[in-house]
């Protein structure tokens, strides 16, 4: 494979927790058109139509949540909006902050970007995952950290 068409590639890394949301505006959106339909009055109506929106807006959320890795660097999409994409030349490290919860333990991958102040570290939300025991890192960190090694050796 050549560097252009490595270059040229665009990876969108998601969490399984983005199926949950997608599952839920399915229920929502299903819930809501039956209310539409199957309502007696306007207002049975009214709310049929904004449990549809909170389904639409789930659905929405669960495609498109994630992390964008592409040519001008790693853009986080955390909802609606998307953050200014970290140039390549930012990129410092991939780094997982830990915190215990009282029964699981919470995952937060992080970026370290060069340059800003004391390696100022930008988190990785749409990408975060829960473990019980052990060190092990999500296949979704992992692939994240090969895209910015492979784009460091370019």
């Amino acid at each position: 494979m050549s560097q252009q068409s490595r270059r040229a590639r665009r990876v969108k890394l998601g969490s399984s927790w983005n199926l949950l949301l997608d599952a839920c505006g399915l229920v929502f959106a299903g819930i809501g058109v039956a209310t539409i339909f199957f309502g007696f009055d306007a207002a049975s109506k009214i709310i049929g139509i904004a449990i549809v929106a909170l389904g639409a807006y789930f659905l929405l959320l669960g495609v498109r949540r994630g992390v964008v890795v592409d040519q001008s660097g790693i853009v986080v999409r955390s909802g609606v909006r998307s953050s200014e994409p970290i140039p390549w030349p930012s990129v410092g490290t991939i780094e997982v902050e830990e915190t215990r919860l009282p029964i699981v333990r919470l995952c937060v991958p992080n970026v370290v970007v060069r340059g800003s102040a004391a390696g100022e570290p930008v988190p990785l939300r749409p990408l975060a995952y829960y473990r019980l025991t052990g060190s092990r890192r999500s296949r979704q960190v992992d692939r994240l950290s090969s895209l910015v090694s492979e784009h460091r050796r370019d």
